[in-house]
């Protein structure tokens, strides 16, 4: 990245249109780590029994026209940007697209973020973000 494009972060959430298979979350997967290796955009994922939420970071052009066509896809509804910033570096470097289905999971402290993403409101952004960089560390 040249030393005059801001590295850009955006934290969003939304609603699938239907319940996704597993083959359909693959797929979906396969083709933003395609394309977002080409934007030099990296994030993380999650999927929870039809919620969204993902974190992109990248040239904030890059990253903003990802979030307009996301906000387009016929498989997202209600597209939610929690927050955005200016960053100094990525939190999710190692990842084109890093990827968790939580919906089989039991962890308690996965309530938080499921209730994010199930109702939309957010009380306090850093919370809800503190919960997807916890998947960097194993979560």
């Amino acid at each position: 990245m040249s030393t005059t494009e801001q590295l850009y972060r955006v934290f969003y959430i939304s609603k699938a249109t239907r319940p996704m298979t597993h083959g359909e979350l693959e797929d979906l997967l396969l083709g933003a780590r395609k394309r977002n290796a080409k934007l030099r955009i990296s994030g993380l994922l999650v999927y929870d029994a039809g919620n969204f939420a993902q974190v992109l970071e990248g040239p904030r052009e890059s990253v903003q026209a990802l979030l307009s066509k996301i906000g387009n896809d016929p498989r997202h509804e209600h597209t939610t940007v929690v927050s955005e910033w200016v960053v100094e570096h990525r939190d999710f470097d190692n990842w084109s697209m890093g990827f968790h289905n939580i919906h089989e999971r039991k962890e308690p402290n996965l309530a938080p973020l499921r209730e994010i993403m199930r109702t939309r409101r957010v009380k306090e952004t850093g919370v809800a973000y503190a919960f997807m960089r916890a998947f960097c560390a194993g979560l």
